[in-house]
């Protein structure tokens, strides 16, 4: 994918189906003996303005690293089955997207892979969008999966990958 022998790649999980998509994704795309990943969960910091009592607030907050911990620890696990070098991180943040530009640009990181939401229009004009802030803001380069890749193929040996390419060229060609 780059000029040199290892890229840096940054996914952003937090649980939900696009979240998964987006790891599964760039554990596809990526050179799995060379490349690196780091694989990230934000916590939201929870701000004065909720109602909570500060026990509550204590309790609720700890909950959530809980939370992170456990989904972060389940995609490690996933990347190292897959033979994947990985690094885990979990950010605490009031605003998620900005800790994920600041880090990719703090780790060098060459893609950042991100899923996106399936969120209105209404709530994202009040709300914001982790991935649009990301795509605007971040240095490096940013892939927004919106659906899963096709699968594999697979070939016998490398005279029948040939055979299948240059196949597809000539329909091409034709078109």
């Amino acid at each position: 994918l780059f000029p040199h022998n290892m890229s840096f790649w940054m996914v952003a999980v937090d649980g939900s189906a696009d979240g998964d998509l987006a790891f599964r994704t760039a554990m596809r795309m990526m050179d799995k003996k060379n490349d690196r990943l780091f694989i990230v969960n934000v916590v939201e910091e929870l701000e004065s303005k909720y109602s909570l009592s500060y026990g509550l607030f204590t309790e609720v907050q700890e909950r959530l690293k809980d939370e992170s911990s456990r989904l972060l620890h389940a995609y490690g696990h996933r990347a190292k089955e897959a033979g994947v070098t990985a690094s885990l991180v979990r950010g605490l943040s009031t605003h998620s997207a900005e800790f994920l530009c600041n880090l990719a640009e703090k780790k060098n990181i060459d893609v950042v892979v991100t899923g996106r939401r399936g969120m209105g229009s209404i709530t994202r004009f009040f709300v914001g969008s982790t991935t649009t802030y990301v795509l605007e803001h971040s240095k490096c380069n940013v892939l927004v999966v919106k659906q899963d890749l096709p699968p594999e193929e697979v070939h016998s040996d490398s005279k029948d990958a040939a055979r299948t390419e240059e196949t597809e060229r000539l329909r091409r060609i034709e078109e």
